[in-house]
């Protein structure tokens, strides 16, 4: 693994000079791309981001296109986001390129061009979504493990620089003692927020210098919240790892079938008619109502399980993985291990839980069909593209 320790002003221009070269190199711009209902927002941006993470890139040109001409600055507040939370060390040159690009006069300059060849590239890249996955089981441990969240409460400064910088450790623990010296939140309002952090100045003293110090550089510039913190971990231990491969899941990912203009899997937990589907996928799914009623009798909590599990599920559905070891499958598995925690699940259950869930994901879709069924489309790309993405398949 190589790290760029060029420059700042040498990184820059290298950025600027790819940025170029792929703009050259593409040509498909989607054209009267537009959202038929603008209170659509939130589910045209699920639909882009995941429609990046399974590889239909036709698809993801359409949203990011109707997106733009909805909201251009949105585009390029979100574009870097979903760049380190779907691609990450997939591609670190396409995430840092992308994000400096984004966050630039130019980005706004180079306009849907831009944001159309990011979202391409993306959609095409190898996925890595073990930052992510290490900040969404952090935030969970700090609640349910003793361990990690001793490290995120610790009054002692140096305490935390100690665990942070202590590679003997978990990474769960190390990213608590970051996060804590960082300040930074994942989510606005969260009840996780870190007492006395230190400044941006001695944060960076401890981040290693060459890509994982770009990677902070880049990253904290871009957006306000604990995934880059993550990134510099997963990218220290990526690094650091015996071998690294990509791994092309694009056969198992089960359909993704248009309902109301929309992915099904745009209707997740965050939505209210992902809320509904969620119950009627518990009355109508049997075999699932079996595994969760062993864990608790309470229909309320039956549901929260069951969105969690599903969204971790559905989260993980990429057409192409990196897996790096030792490293990448324990951040990877460990956002539902922690969910599992919190509810008294035996960690030995979690993965029947997962491949018992995956099963029953046409069932989901059913339900999800059942909610939606006589809503207008939201969007024109069921109209428009029918047939061409029957043809084409997921990419």
């Amino acid at each position: 693994m190589t790290s760029n320790t060029g420059s700042a002003e040498t990184l820059d221009d290298q950025r600027r000079l790819l940025i170029e070269r792929w703009l050259a190199e593409f040509a498909a711009v989607a054209g009267q791309a537009h959202l038929a209902d603008p209170d659509h927002k939130w589910r045209a941006t699920s639909a882009w981001q995941k429609a990046i993470r399974r590889g239909n890139s036709d698809a993801a040109r359409w949203f990011v296109a109707a997106l733009w001409n909805h909201d251009p600055k949105y585009v390029l507040y979100r574009l870097p986001i979903i760049l380190l939370e779907e691609v990450g060390l997939g591609d670190p040159a396409l995430v840092l390129a992308g994000m400096a690009a984004c966050g630039s006069k130019g980005g706004a300059r180079r306009g849907l061009e831009l944001a159309s060849m990011l979202t391409e590239r993306a959609a095409a890249a190898v996925k890595d979504r073990s930052s992510c996955d290490l900040v969404v089981a952090t935030e969970r441990l700090i609640k349910v493990d003793p361990v990690v969240g001793r490290v995120f409460r610790a009054s002692d400064l140096q305490t935390r620089k100690d665990v942070f910088l202590d590679r003997s450790r978990s990474p769960f623990e190390r990213m608590s003692a970051l996060w804590s010296l960082a300040g930074t939140t994942k989510y606005p309002g969260d009840d996780i927020r870190a007492a006395n952090p230190i400044s941006r100045d001695e944060l960076a003293e401890l981040i290693p210098h060459g890509f994982t110090r770009d990677l902070w550089t880049v990253g904290t510039g871009a957006m306000r919240d604990a995934l880059p913190l993550g990134a510099i971990l997963t990218a220290e231990y990526w690094a650091a790892s015996a071998s690294a491969w990509a791994e092309n899941e694009a056969t198992s990912i089960p359909p993704d079938e248009l309902l109301a203009g929309y992915p099904a899997s745009t209707y997740d937990q965050f939505t209210r008619e992902g809320k509904r589907a969620i119950a009627h996928f518990l009355r109508a799914s049997r075999p699932w109502r079996h595994w969760v009623s062993q864990y608790t009798p309470d229909r309320r909590r039956q549901k929260d399980i069951t969105a969690r599990f599903l969204f971790r599920v559905e989260s993980g559905l990429v057409n192409r993985r990196l897996r790096y070891e030792p490293g990448s499958r324990l951040i990877t598995e460990a956002p539902l291990l922690a969910t599992a925690q919190m509810f008294g699940i035996p960690a030995a259950e979690v993965q029947v839980g997962k491949r018992l869930l995956i099963e029953q994901l046409p069932v989901l879709t059913q339900a999800r069909r059942r909610v939606l069924e006589g809503e207008p489309s939201g969007a024109d790309y069921s109209a428009r593209n029918t047939d061409e993405s029957r043809s084409e398949g997921t990419r």
